[in-house]
């Protein structure tokens, strides 16, 4: 019932159950579109013309379906594929059941959490228990170069040199990341709520490339650095490969560990 009824195209401004006339002359077979809001559009191919009183029946298919999402504590909010869902929970979430969907759920005080529904999944309840977080903490991250850091995927400082963060107390992981330096590395803090503790961040070394012959290109951890020679480079301590690639295709590859606060060497030859 209130399905708009589209003659080969064109509004009719009729709706079910009405009834359409066809002007004379009329056609040999006419398309019918019938749509509703909130429904996947339908068509039909009618001869003309019909036997008296007989009618044109569809099935318009729903093109979403609700699922009851219910968090422990309530009054989480909801975001569907990233856009926030007015409303908190207990909430229905009206979505469309033949492609995935992400719906997370976010709490102050607690872990946020996000779920996965696969395209056919029946609609329903969703449920989820949303893990209370400890009292923040400081964590100070000693470097002398800026670097990136980040919690559960989420970046709390961004280029900082020595940055200072909260998280939520208990042992987190925080994720560092310097991409000039070659550098991402994930290092697990214990860090006391209310409180502040410090770790370091990697030190670096000078990484020194030659190659013969030198008309090669240099990569580091597979990204592109320069062509020899590479003087003085800094990089961050720990274990690195280093690719020499010469214009007819011949290459080349090392492992080399580079110590803190000292020099390391490479040469690439071309075998």
């Amino acid at each position: 019932m209130g399905a708009t009824v589209l003659v080969d195209g064109r509004d009719t401004g009729v709706v079910t159950n009405g009834e359409i006339v066809v002007p004379a002359p009329a056609p040999d077979e006419v398309v019918l579109t019938f749509r509703k809001a909130g429904h996947r559009d339908e068509t039909r191919r009618v001869k003309l013309p019909l036997a008296a009183g007989e009618p044109v029946s569809v099935t318009l298919e729903a093109v979403t379906s609700l699922v009851a999402v219910r968090t422990e504590p309530p009054g989480a909010a909801v975001t569907l594929d990233g856009e926030r869902v007015a409303g908190v929970t207990p909430l229905d979430v009206a979505l469309d059941p033949k492609v995935e969907h992400r719906i997370g759920v976010s709490l102050e005080g607690h872990a946020s959490r996000e779920v996965r529904l696969e395209a056919g999944a029946a609609a329903g309840a969703l449920d989820v228990v949303l893990e209370k977080l400890a009292p923040a903490g400081i964590v100070t991250v000693a470097s002398s170069y800026p670097l990136d850091v980040l919690w559960r995927g989420r970046l709390l400082a961004r280029g900082e040199v020595s940055p200072r963060v909260s998280v939520p107390g208990g042992r987190q992981v925080l994720t560092l990341v310097s991409a000039t330096l070659f550098l991402r590395a994930d290092v697990t803090v214990q860090v006391p709520p209310g409180g502040e503790v410090s770790l370091a961040a990697p030190l670096t070394g000078k990484l020194n490339v030659r190659a013969s012959p030198d008309n090669c290109q240099v990569f580091v951890d597979g990204t592109f650095v320069d062509y020899p020679p590479i003087l003085e480079r800094p990089v961050v301590a720990g274990r690195h490969s280093v690719a020499f690639r010469w214009p007819d295709g011949a290459k080349s590859e090392q492992a080399v560990e580079v110590k803190g606060g000292a020099p390391t060497f490479v040469v690439g030859r071309k075998e």
